[in-house]
């Protein structure tokens, strides 16, 4: 959930042409319908962050990290991994986490929380796979990396195989996709929210630089 984009019309039939300009200037209906024109979703003129619907907002690309654990108590984690448990290259190549200068919606869990540095600024960050839920007693997980699903795949060859944590991966996904099949995930298992805990707040979501004394 990144960019707004609509459908056309082709000779084949209705809604078969995928529209994104990726700009909103460059966009015609920027003029005649500007809430159909193509740009991200968090940019005006209808501005619907992607952090409200999945928790985290987008950071950055090109970054690559471990994947680290934070909340192993936690109903998804729990007896699969440990505090500060390091997942390698779990993390990439595009990654999310979650920005409380955004909308974000509470309570919210940040279940992996991974110090990652952005390959275009290069400013320490974090990524955060995070839960959270919502009075109507629903469930929303998002992983906040791109590479999580590489590192369930065995052929996959990306560098999250090199530490071989498909078997992690997979335990705490087919418990994620059991409990949310059973439903409602969000009235049997409601988030515990721990971003003070983890120092998130608003303004300060880049990490600290790593100590080299």
């Amino acid at each position: 959930v990144y960019r707004h984009i609509r459908f056309g019309d082709t000779p084949l039939g209705p809604n078969r042409l995928e529209i994104n300009y990726k700009s909103f200037a460059e966009d015609p209906d920027s003029t005649t319908d500007p809430v159909e024109a193509t740009q991200d979703w968090r940019l005006p003129p209808d501005a619907r962050p992607e952090s409200v619907l999945v928790g985290d907002t987008y950071r950055c690309f090109p970054g690559r990290a471990a994947l680290v654990a934070s909340d192993p108590g936690n109903w998804l984690l729990a007896g699969i991994v440990h505090t500060g448990q390091a997942l390698p290259g779990v993390v990439g190549i595009e990654y999310s986490g979650v920005d409380l200068d955004a909308p974000t919606p509470r309570p919210i869990e940040v279940l992996f929380h991974s110090p990652v540095v952005c390959g275009t600024t290069h400013q320490h960050d974090f990524a955060d796979a995070v839960y959270y839920t919502t009075p109507s007693g629903a469930g929303v997980f998002e992983s906040g990396t791109q590479d999580w699903v590489c590192g369930m795949d065995p052929f996959c060859t990306g560098p999250a195989q090199a530490g071989h944590v498909a078997p992690l991966l997979d335990a705490i996904s087919t418990r994620l996709f059991t409990t949310f099949a059973a439903g409602p995930a969000g009235l049997t298992h409601p988030a515990l929210d721990n971003l003070a805990a983890l120092h998130i707040r608003a303004g300060a979501h880049e990490a600290p630089a790593p100590d080299t004394d």
